[in-house]
């Protein structure tokens, strides 16, 4: 698999760069830079450019500008995506969350394309580093969940006719001195079966609702995060395709890395 690694010089430095020397003839870096960060060091030149086995490496120096360096950036990204072989992955290497946003979009219309954020080469190629799986291209349009699936209605029963060959019923027999008994049929009370489904769907919103504040207030994370999560899962509770509901509805709202984060901690309750 070909490697292309976007730097972000002024943002990194030389720290973006660890992990280079690791990498290999097939990989290529490109190093934005500005006026502002335009150094590096010697002997990291001076070894880049003597190994046979070191990736390619491309020096852009960006023209100053408010944002430049970052549009110019995504433009060449772009460019790199547009016209990649399917065995290509792309990492951009920077600590700015700002670039977040390109991996829901390059997900969308270039899905097959894998797209990664990291803060530097190392943590990209070092084991455990940059996963598939924290980095997984959204969907062209994300699916609108199914509605909560309701209890079938019980059927009405329809008294049967009586046979016409059946006797009237009798009157009992009136003893002296002691009331007449009567026979009362009991009354059966009307969709009970629906309103005891409802109440067991209820109670288990609840109960969803409940430990996901637990879990997420144990993890300190914000109330407005706690309150959003446990609506969310308390809503999908029971329905199909749960968990990739409430994954992608978390990663919509916080962002890959932060998302993850979160669908992590709530990923056990999502049954």
């Amino acid at each position: 698999m070909r490697r292309f690694f976007l730097v972000d010089y002024e943002n990194v430095s030389d720290g973006g760069l660890h992990g280079f020397f690791d990498l290999t003839g097939d990989d290529t870096v490109a190093l934005f830079y500005t006026q502002n960060a335009n150094k590096i060091s010697i002997d990291f030149f001076e070894i880049a450019m003597r190994s046979d086995t070191a990736a390619h490496i491309a020096f852009i120096k960006v023209n100053p500008g408010n944002q430049a360096l970052d549009l110019q950036l995504a433009s060449y990204l772009g460019a790199l995506m547009a016209s990649a072989e399917d065995d290509c992955a792309f990492y951009i290497v920077s600590k700015d969350k700002g670039f977040q946003c390109l991996i829901p979009f390059w997900g969308a219309h270039h899905g097959g394309t894998p797209l990664y954020h990291v803060r530097s080469i190392e943590e990209a190629i070092q084991p455990g580093g940059a996963k598939p799986a924290e980095v997984k291209p959204a969907r062209a349009a994300r699916p609108q969940p199914k509605p909560a699936p309701q209890p079938p209605k019980q059927p009405e029963k329809t008294p049967e006719p009586q046979p016409e060959t059946d006797p009237a019923p009798q009157p009992a027999p009136v003893v002296e001195g002691k009331a007449p008994e009567t026979t009362a049929t009991p009354v059966k009370p009307k969709k009970a079966a629906k309103a005891k489904s409802l109440s067991a769907a209820s109670a288990g919103k609840a109960a969803a609702n409940n430990m996901v504040q637990q879990v997420l207030s144990k993890a300190k994370v914000d109330s407005p995060d706690i309150a959003f999560m446990a609506s969310l899962v308390s809503k999908h509770t029971g329905q199909d395709k749960m968990k990739q509901t409430v994954y992608r509805a978390t990663i919509a709202k916080f962002g890959q890395k932060r998302g993850l984060e979160i669908y992590n901690l709530v990923k056990s309750l999502l049954k």
